[in-house]
């Protein structure tokens, strides 16, 4: 009997873990998406750019290029299990060593292309490319 409690707990720990899975990813997408109108929303107002995340993990940055709007805000976050750089190739930003587990944002302002690299990991590198 004690056995049936146990597997029936189990059971019902990975059936609400997938639920919560299931809507957390169904809330977030990194893609950029389109407006129903150009440059807004169907009410014709400016939208907001959206935020965007690049993942630091396996040592490398993911995705290794964004194209993102001007006046974007890009978090980077640091999942891997050592410290890392955001460093733009032209030094224009630096987020200092991001230990495991912290982050660093950034807004793109101007339109451009932005190469960046990990100081520490000189073979990690990245870029964003500002619309």
């Amino acid at each position: 009997m004690k056995n049936l409690s146990i597997i029936i707990g189990v059971v019902i720990a990975i059936v609400v873990g997938g639920l919560i899975l299931w809507l957390v990813a169904g809330r977030t997408n990194n893609s950029p998406t389109a407006s129903p109108t150009p440059g807004g929303t169907s009410s014709g107002t400016p939208s907001a750019p959206a935020a965007q995340e690049v993942k630091i993990k396996n040592s490398s940055f993911q995705p290794g290029t964004l194209t993102i709007k001007a006046g974007s805000r890009i978090t980077f976050s640091n999942e891997d299990s050592t410290a890392h750089t955001v460093t733009a190739t032209d030094k224009s930003f630096d987020s200092g060593n991001l230990k495991a587990g912290e982050n660093f944002q950034k807004t793109f302002d101007t339109v451009g292309t932005f190469d960046y690299l990990c100081t520490l990991h000189p073979n990690m590198k990245g870029k964003i490319i500002v619309q």
